[in-house]
């Protein structure tokens, strides 16, 4: 995953809450493209910190959707779209259209997993008009 679009300014809030899309395998959120520790299962209740890699024209870091996007995570039941904490924002910019930060630092609370899961269960349940 990268930004569409580089912003050159900086973003306005290095810390606040935004969203991320994660993999779902079972009631487990798993990053999509690279690993922490060794392994893709997210964990939660802790702030994480994100490797960083030179390969783009910015420093890589976790990608924070600042509103909450309708795709995938609506239209595919392998992707879940979660509610994040995040600080040291450094990159502001888009990915898919959607204003989106470049950040140190995510912080998943078990109680926002579990209100997604519930949420997308009860969409998953509801009879199609």
């Amino acid at each position: 995953m990268c930004l569409d679009y580089v912003s050159d300014k900086l973003p306005r809030k290095k810390t606040g809450y935004g969203w991320k899309v994660f993999h779902l395998m079972g009631s487990t959120a798993q990053f999509m493209y690279y690993r922490y520790k060794r392994r893709k299962a997210v964990p939660l209740g802790k702030w994480i910190t994100a490797a960083h890699r030179h390969a783009y024209s910015y420093t890589t870091g976790f990608h924070v959707y600042l509103n909450k996007p309708d795709k995938p995570s609506s239209k595919d039941p392998r992707y879940i779209t979660i509610k994040v904490r995040y600080k040291g924002a450094r990159v502001c910019g888009t990915d898919a259209g959607i204003k989106t930060v470049v950040a140190d630092h995510i912080y998943v609370s078990k109680s926002a997993l579990t209100r997604t899961l519930i949420t997308k269960l009860k969409s998953a349940t509801r009879p199609k008009k």
